[in-house]
């Protein structure tokens, strides 16, 4: 196993990760939101989901654009056209240009 294939499987675990803090925070601000709907706790975790999204969308546009660059050859892995190779890469390219980065600073690591 190369280092690139180690860094590979690293960001896919860090990914996760992201993903995972997303559903978590999101859920933490739909209960926020039931106990008390105007409180600023709610805000605040709401804040928190937003910003977890962004990240781990980021990531995953980051994904397809490591995965589907068209110096890459995935053949051997995925079987797809060049075509659909370079849309996908160009979603991730715009997906990623897209992005609300403001919502990002609503991610804080303490309280």
């Amino acid at each position: 196993m190369t280092i690139l294939n180690i860094l590979y499987q690293v960001f896919i675990g860090v990914l996760i990760a992201f993903k995972l803090m997303w559903v978590g925070s999101t859920i933490r601000a739909r209960a926020a939101k039931r106990r008390d709907p105007n409180g600023p706790e709610t805000k605040d975790l709401q804040a928190r989901a937003e910003g977890w999204e962004v990240a781990s969308h980021m990531l995953m546009f980051a994904l397809l654009i490591l995965t589907f660059h068209p110096v890459n050859n995935p053949a051997e892995k995925i079987k797809i056209g060049r075509e659909e190779r370079i849309v996908f890469f160009v979603i991730g390219i715009l997906g990623i240009i897209h992005l609300d980065y403001a919502k990002l600073s609503g991610i804080r690591f303490t309280r």
